[in-house]
């Protein structure tokens, strides 16, 4: 039993490793960051590919690349998708901040 849980614990230990690389705090700032400046500037974002879109000044294949952009931003997939990786990057900062606290502990952090 006690080297189950030992064996479990480690492997916990490495999986909190992986993530812990995989998503550390610069990458889950910048990512929030980036991801809260889309949500701001959504119309911004619209107006700008939809008017370059339409320019008559731009070459056909760059009018073509800034429509499937506007079409992109607007689809509801999008939408929807912003606002999940929104709420997730939100949850994952506020976690980290709590794990960064001196007084934090894995069981505290647990809870």
């Amino acid at each position: 039993m006690y080297l189950r849980r030992i064996s479990e614990n480690s492997r916990i230990a490495a999986a909190f490793n992986y993530i812990g690389r995989v998503l550390n705090v610069p990458w889950v700032a910048s990512s929030l960051r980036t991801v809260k400046a889309v949500c701001i500037q959504y119309a911004a974002l619209h107006h700008h590919f939809a008017r370059a879109s339409a320019d008559s000044a731009r070459y056909t294949k760059v009018k073509s690349m800034y429509r499937r952009l506007k079409t992109r931003l607007t689809s509801t997939e999008f939408v929807m998708n912003m606002g999940f990786i929104y709420d997730a990057l939100t949850a994952f900062a506020q976690v980290s901040l709590e794990l960064q606290r001196k007084d934090m502990t894995l069981p505290a952090a647990h809870n």
